[in-house]
């Protein structure tokens, strides 16, 4: 019965896809996987050690990551670029 239904509903959607109807496309998509949630998911911080649930200690340990990514010092000599 389910198998059924999960070929039908398919199949709709492929059609919406063909036809390109991204509205209903999406909204079948939607009624199938239920709405999107929104949330941060937790992260370690820079040690490994702590796992980082609020918010803003994410958000400061993406910014310190992103520093110290985009701030390394240049593998390139200077006499190599005169």
């Amino acid at each position: 019965m389910q198998d059924v239904w999960m070929i039908r509903t398919a199949e709709e959607i492929k059609g919406y896809a063909i036809r390109n109807e991204m509205k209903n496309f999406l909204k079948a998509i939607k009624a199938i996987y239920g709405p999107c949630i929104k949330g941060t998911a937790p992260l370690l911080s820079s040690d490994g050690t702590t796992l980082l649930t609020e918010k803003s200690q994410i958000l400061k340990r993406w910014a310190e990551h992103v520093r110290s990514v985009l701030n390394c010092s240049s593998a390139i000599s200077d006499a190599a670029i005169d």
